[in-house]
């Protein structure tokens, strides 16, 4: 069952969010209130990040004191592709490197509407193709993300494997939106018990990411591509989540394409709860998930405590 502090935070955002469920909110006016938002998130102690640019892609790379410099999380953040970045999620990317002993690479890939489909991808592809010439091993990369970055994290696998690029090690997929056709049932049914996904931003958005494709394409929405040859995946979704019921096909669909592959459905929680770590035992509880995951994927061998990040 959630607990009080769920219930507490579940309600404020509803709170938050009600004046916007009348007329359409530009994407401008929502990414500046949403990093506005994002300053009560701060990483956890012992987290050091470094901004720098994979060729024109922003990114920042997320190290905790003990970590395996080696090992990487390639984390690709949501916002429906057409929001979110650093400042949203470095609290929850520091949270999951710091329980891994993983450094994390957060790039701040291209977003709709200025930059349809397939910019995110292309920007998806060529961080992962940098981390592998650099000197990272495939098996020491992880490839992950939630909610549109969970999708444009099977995109960029799907996409590296038919460039003929090795698989990472694993990849964990936080409510990951993997079918922008909207055609789920689970959409209509869960859609008013989330305070933050509502219809119309989804129509909109998953229109604006398509662009000139359609929303059925398979690095569009990865739920209808050909799963063959991924590497282990772990999904993790509410069974109140908007996302549940093509989640819970993504599974099937890559269990029968013979990917190794863990769905984990929690009980009654919001969209990406794992955002709260800090407040949320459910959300650190799903973050060790992760860790446990990680670890048996790609085992971390941690090294020295670093003062700079590198």
């Amino acid at each position: 069952m959630p607990t009080l502090q769920h219930r507490l935070i579940r309600s404020a955002l509803a709170s938050l969010v009600k004046p916007l469920r009348g007329a359409p909110v530009a994407i401008p006016t929502l990414r500046r209130l949403m990093n506005v938002g994002a300053r009560v998130f701060y990483p956890p102690r012992d987290v050091e990040t470094e901004k720098f640019r994979i060729g024109q892609i922003p990114a920042e790379w997320i190290i905790p004191q003990v970590a395996d410099h080696n090992k990487v999380i390639l984390y690709f953040h949501g916002g429906g592709y057409a929001v979110g970045g650093t400042q949203t999620h470095r609290s929850l990317v520091g949270a999951i490197a710091k329980k891994t002993g993983f450094c994390a690479l957060l790039p701040e890939y291209r977003l709709a509407p200025e930059d349809p489909f397939p910019a995110a991808v292309q920007d998806a592809v060529q961080c992962y193709r940098w981390l592998l010439d650099t000197g990272h091993a495939p098996e020491d990369i992880i490839i992950a993300g939630d909610s549109a970055g969970g999708g444009l994290s099977l995109a960029c696998m799907l996409d590296a494997r038919d460039k003929g690029l090795p698989m990472p090690s694993a990849s964990f997929l936080i409510a990951p939106w993997v079918d922008l056709t909207i055609s789920q049932s689970s959409v209509y049914e869960n859609i008013d018990k989330s305070p933050i996904l509502y219809l119309r931003e989804m129509h909109a958005w998953a229109k604006n990411y398509a662009g000139d494709f359609p929303t059925d394409h398979p690095l569009v929405s990865p739920l209808f591509a050909d799963l063959t040859g991924l590497p282990p995946l772990l999904i993790q979704v509410s069974d109140t989540e908007v996302l549940l019921d093509e989640d819970t096909l993504l599974a099937r669909r890559a269990a029968e394409a013979g990917v190794e592959v863990d769905l984990r459905v929690w009980s009654n929680l919001m969209h990406v709860w794992h955002i709260y770590w800090r407040y949320l035992s459910h959300a650190r509880g799903a973050i060790d998930e992760i860790g446990t995951f990680v670890a048996k994927h790609s085992p971390a061998e941690v090294t020295r405590p670093i003062a700079q990040p590198a």
